[in-house]
């Protein structure tokens, strides 16, 4: 997809994706605009006059409009089959990237949104999102101090929730900037999900953020298109169009592909005289109808570009194919003609829209599908390794050819994308990919591994209920005593932060230790530590304390700096008496002192919460104002909801005892925002939890 308008020659480039808008039918079912007006007052209100002109050209009549009053044009899209993570801002962060700041730092953050670098290693997956976003964020806000920017970002409800998390960020960080965000969404089902709805609403609540709703095309559209395609009076268009308007509902898409069919048989001739449409209002029908035309090796080279992907290079499809280099080379011209394929580059093609390579890709045989997956991988598998883009083309195409004996060597490539996945903070389509694997996966004990690998990236990534269900489904059936102390710890971690009752996990953590074991092995002694805080969230105050007591000494013991911040970090909940206080910020203070030393910010909430609280009971006004300080910037770090909820408690402490009550009431009502996003342990859950650590 071509971005980056302002360069030479790239009005050309556009135009040709404004045509592809306008002859393949965008939007193909009604979409959302959400846009940020600042400094494009004009294109803002010139937005709506193109919508109600004609729906299908909008996107590309906006940003055509935009460029000619000398703004700078980005475009990005999705794929349905496991795209990069942060698609579909890798197109612009390309742009970016072709032209560097002096920031070398913030380039080599660039590249991990690109999906050219894996990220910044680490012992542990990264928790810290939040300076990916700012790299990409100021990158484009300097961007439009240039010249205004326009960034326009397709089909998002392909986008995964770390793309989605960079939308709402861009959005929320941009109101100074000249810039304007077009994206666009089917609101349908399947492609409308959980996650798009959550970003919907939080983009609601920003500034500057509106929705524009595209309708079907009435009959009276349908007639304008007539006298357009067929050359007819606007008399001879209205009765064909009633016809045509129920044939297709008015999705455009289907308009489209059903005229293209029936002018190969006389166009208004064929339809005056009866004939077989040949198209019901389906893409799979349309299709099938035009594709019945294609000679084999049309047919099959068609098919075999939709395997590949939405966008297909020559090398991978010629390698790939049954024909030789000029049959597929012609028949590739051919599926240009037909309206099947566009060029979008030298020895690039692609599908105008996704919905026709999917019904391309339906209509296959499941067996011939499984083979043309597989010869596709095994091209891909023979290149040089190193691309992130490679690594999560490999794991879908051996994905789809299992049945043929390649599950092995898909769970190799899920897991390998998984690993780059968590490494550059998306650690949602992490969680996705290693569960892929572990469908897949025949060994016990590895679908175990991949199961807790996905509990944790789960539990990373917010989704503390998914995280519970796989840690409790390996903490309850897996064979290996090791394995079900692992998952009997990450199941308590998933559980404190919503404020559920611990009972579960005291059951199950006591189980697995009883199993036995070394009392001073490492494992043994992070599952004492969240068995003394689940034990606190069951009400058992007293043998909280003295359980996490005994954890504490044993890592102290251990030598294990790591170790000894769990410990000290969960020894924290079991409640807050006044003569518990000066004891437990001891232990804060200890915490924020390890957390500062080692740079692991994860342990730096709980520990400034409990020193804010402290001094709260005390009216230590400068040392909340630096604990609060701390919890905030460990919150911006990571980009987790959650500690930013518990920051917000102790500023809605500080206004409410000062007397501030308009501004306690506020904090109130961001507070219950801010905890609507916390999903399905929904929105109540952390203000239990708040109550469970006094």
């Amino acid at each position: 997809m071509h971005t980056g308008i302002n360069e030479a020659g790239s009005a050309a480039a556009f135009q040709a994706v404004g045509t592809s808008y306008a002859t393949h039918g965008f939007p193909l079912v009604p979409v959302y605009i959400f846009y940020s007006m600042f400094g494009f007052q004009r294109v803002g209100d010139l937005i709506w006059q193109a919508a109600d002109q004609d729906p299908m050209r909008l996107l590309a009549e906006v940003a055509t409009l935009a460029y000619a009053q000398q703004a700078t044009v980005l475009v990005g899209t999705c794929v349905a089959d496991l795209g990069l993570p942060y698609q579909p801002f890798v197109e612009p962060v390309e742009f970016l990237l072709a032209h560097p700041r002096d920031d070398e730092a913030a380039g080599e953050l660039l590249h991990v949104v690109a999906g050219r670098a894996a990220g910044p290693s680490s012992t542990d997956e990264p928790e810290h999102r939040r300076q990916l976003y700012d790299n990409v964020v100021d990158g484009l806000a300097e961007l439009s101090r240039r010249q205004p920017l326009v960034l326009v970002l397709e089909d998002l409800h392909w986008a995964g929730p770390p793309a989605l998390d960079l939308l709402v960020h861009l959005v929320a960080r941009t109101a100074e900037a000249p810039l304007l965000v077009l994206v666009s969404h089917r609101t349908t089902a399947p492609d409308r999900s959980a996650a798009l709805v959550a970003t919907l609403s939080r983009l609601d609540r920003l500034d500057g953020v509106g929705r524009l709703h595209l309708d079907g095309l009435t009959e009276q559209d349908v007639a304008d298109f007539l006298t357009r395609e067929a050359g007819v009076s606007a008399h001879r268009a209205q009765a064909p169009a009633a016809l045509l308007r129920d044939q297709t509902g008015g999705n455009p898409f289907f308009l489209r592909e059903l005229w293209r069919d029936l002018s190969a048989r006389g166009g208004l001739v064929a339809l005056r005289r009866g004939d077989d449409l040949g198209a019901p209002v389906s893409v799979l029908d349309a299709l099938q109808s035009r594709l019945a035309g294609l000679t084999q090796p049309q047919r099959q080279t068609l098919e075999l570009a939709a395997v590949v992907g939405e966008e297909v290079d020559v090398l991978t499809l010629v390698a790939s194919s049954d024909w030789g280099r000029d049959t597929t080379m012609t028949a590739l011209d051919d599926g240009v003609a037909h309206g099947f394929l566009e060029c979008v580059a030298p020895g690039r093609y692609r599908f105008p829209h996704a919905l026709v390579r999917q019904a391309v890709v339906e209509l296959l045989p499941a067996s011939r599908r499984a083979h043309q997956h597989a010869r596709v991988a095994a091209v891909l598998e023979a290149r040089p390794a190193g691309s992130a883009r490679r690594v999560q083309a490999l794991a879908h195409h051996y994905g789809q050819a299992r049945a043929l004996g390649h599950a092995d060597k898909a769970v190799r490539y899920l897991v390998e994308a998984a690993g780059a996945a968590g490494r550059a903070l998306a650690h949602e389509d992490a969680a996705r990919w290693y569960e892929q694997a572990a469908a897949l996966c025949e060994d016990p004990i590895q679908r175990d591994e991949l199961h807790l690998a996905a509990a944790r990236s789960h539990l990373l990534g917010g989704d503390f209920a998914r995280a519970r269900g796989l840690a409790e489904q390996v903490a309850t059936s897996a064979a290996s005593p090791a394995e079900r102390l692992k998952a009997a710890v990450l199941l308590e971690a998933a559980s404190w932060r919503p404020g559920l009752p611990g009972h579960t996990c005291v059951a199950l953590l006591s189980a697995a230790l009883d199993a036995g074991g070394r009392e001073d092995d490492p494992l043994r002694v992070r599952a004492l530590a969240s068995l003394g805080r689940a034990l606190a969230f069951t009400g058992d105050t007293e043998a909280a304390r003295a359980t996490s007591v005994l954890a504490v000494r044993r890592a102290r013991e251990s030598g294990d700096e790591g170790l000894l911040a769990h410990a000290l970090q969960a020894s924290l909940w079991h409640g807050l008496r006044p003569a518990d206080a000066p004891d437990k910020l001891a232990r804060a203070t200890e915490l924020t002192a390890i957390a500062h030393r080692t740079g692991d910010l994860g342990h730096l909430g709980p520990a400034s919460y409990y020193r804010g609280a402290i001094a709260y009971l005390l009216g230590s006004a400068g040392d909340w104002a630096q604990a609060h300080t701390d919890l905030v910037r460990m919150a911006q770090a990571t980009g987790q909801g959650f500690f930013e909820y518990m920051a917000g408690c102790l500023e809605y402490g500080r206004q409410f005892v000062s007397g501030d009550f308009a501004a306690a009431g506020r904090s109130c009502r961001t507070l219950l925002e801010l905890g609507e996003d916390f999903g399905t342990d929904g929105a109540a859950r952390p203000a239990r939890s708040s109550r469970s650590a006094r």
